[in-house]
């Protein structure tokens, strides 16, 4: 790599709090699927623990993510699951092996990946009605299936074309990053 270039290794896009609407405290969804399989692994490790031990360093992590999370900062995943070791004993993590710890890794990951984040209504309203006031979507009034009245959108013929040319921009995007992170 040349002298004074940067290679970028990440790219996200952050769409909590602003559409999506998953605060910390829907971490509590995932709690118990996590501490019961980090229960499991901790164990086949030798390492003593107790679901109790394990319910407290979850809180406990969660004041200190808390924390984090209040200056507008993000923590990767591992650092979630450090600081519930660290809660526990700071002494566990130093001692476990890659597999251990990739182990623990995906046990606090998965969870959040099968229960998908709450769409904030204030936001996907405020969208739908810009979108409506650009003539990109028409509302009607209909029936839900529960029999309840139900304002349904669709995208206009301008919504359409408008969604074609915001998909190939996209894909221009993704292609320029793939290519920056050497994977196109």
């Amino acid at each position: 790599m040349a002298r004074g270039t940067v290679k970028i290794h990440t790219i996200t896009i952050d769409f909590w709090g602003t559409l999506l609407f998953d605060g910390p405290s829907s971490d509590n969804r995932y709690k118990r699927r996590r501490m019961a399989d980090f229960e499991k692994i901790l164990v086949s490790e030798g390492v003593r623990v107790t679901a109790a031990a394990l319910d407290r360093a979850y809180e406990a992590s969660g004041e200190f993510l808390s924390r984090i999370w209040a200056t507008h900062r993000d923590v990767p995943a591992e650092a979630h699951v450090k600081a519930i070791l660290d809660a526990i004993d700071p002494e566990i993590a130093p001692g476990l092996g890659g597999d251990a710890k990739a182990a623990l890794l995906d046990a606090y990951s998965r969870p959040a990946l099968m229960v998908p984040p709450a769409v904030d209504d204030g936001a996907l309203y405020t969208a739908l009605h810009r979108l409506a006031a650009r003539g990109l979507v028409e509302a009607e009034w209909g029936l839900s299936e529960n029999n309840r009245k139900a304002k349904y959108y669709a995208l206009t013929a301008a919504g359409r074309r408008e969604l074609r040319q915001r998909a190939a921009s996209w894909d221009r995007y993704a292609a320029a990053v793939a290519r920056v992170l050497g994977t196109a």
